[in-house]
């Protein structure tokens, strides 16, 4: 009967098709990639009540603040399976693609680096692939690195390493180490984001490439009125990037809508050139920023 029910919504919700006796359901394969990007979605939504009562204690005036994603750390799971399920060839769509040149690079034997890797869903994927290059995967917080290590250890990945850094004060050791650097969705959440990319800059050797994948919205808000993805950012923005940044009294707290003219600001005042930027095929407001040093 359950079943029953829960096949009923979805069909007169339009999100699958029932045959006339009503016994087969399906799901149209033009509507199969918009069902993978609701089923996590929703997820997200789920998310934003679980948080909801501390949320609301951190914008009180009297107690302004903020929380990381570690304090639920199921939210790293949703944002793997955003990578998993919706966005699966990132690689090849979004990111190689972008940086025609780097296909041969890594192929030869380079090193990079994932600032912010959570769970290394895209760092095992391109180190199982370029097995002559070498790959570093660094996130503040320790326990998607649990998930990271895992996976690698079980693909028997001999060409990656994990280890627990803070982007805004990246090891002295890793001085010019790097041919290319990637972010995914990471910049726009740290407290102090021009730090960041200031050490992400030192960190590069002279030419190498800076990948910044993050979301790049135009228009403001006077610009994207009544559209809806851009109301979905806001809101993740509010429950869940904001709280992430927003933990000392002088962060920047930019959040996921800060616009695609800062980021373009800001990567420049670290030195960078961007040389090339792509939108990503399964999200409009996601941006790739190829920078060189």
């Amino acid at each position: 009967m359950y079943v029953r029910e829960i096949l009923g919504t979805l069909a007169v919700g339009e999100v699958i098709s029932v045959d006339d006796s009503a016994t087969q359901f399906h799901v149209p394969d033009d509507r199969k990639g918009t069902f993978d990007m609701i089923s996590v979605s929703s997820r997200i939504l789920q998310q934003f009540g679980s948080r909801y009562d501390s949320i609301k204690e951190c914008v009180q005036l009297k107690n302004p603040g903020g929380m990381a994603y570690s304090q639920c750390p199921r939210v790293f799971d949703v944002l793997k399976e955003i990578l998993v399920v919706v966005k699966k060839d990132i690689i090849d769509t979004d990111i190689l693609p972008s940086v025609p040149l780097l296909l041969t690079q890594l192929e030869s034997g380079i090193n990079v680096a994932e600032f912010g890797c959570a769970t290394g869903v895209i760092l095992n994927k391109l180190a199982s692939r370029f097995k002559k290059s070498t790959f570093l995967g660094s996130d503040v917080a320790s326990e998607p690195l649990v998930q990271a290590r895992e996976e690698a250890n079980i693909k028997g990945l001999q060409n990656v390493t994990y280890d627990t850094d803070n982007i805004e004060t990246i090891s002295e050791s890793f001085k010019e180490r790097f041919d290319w650097i990637l972010t995914r969705e990471v910049i726009h959440d740290l407290t102090h984001p021009q730090e960041a990319l200031n050490e992400i800059y030192r960190c590069l050797k002279p030419g190498g490439i800076y990948s910044m994948i993050d979301v790049g919205i135009e228009g403001g808000i006077t610009g994207n009125i009544a559209n809806p993805s851009a109301m979905f950012y806001y809101s993740v923005s509010s429950f869940l990037c904001i709280p992430e940044s927003y933990r000392k009294p002088d962060s920047a707290a930019l959040g996921a809508t800060w616009g695609a003219p800062l980021a373009r600001e800001m990567v420049a005042k670290a030195g960078f050139t961007i040389i090339n930027e792509s939108v990503s095929g399964t999200d409009s407001f996601e941006v790739h920023f190829v920078c060189k040093k």
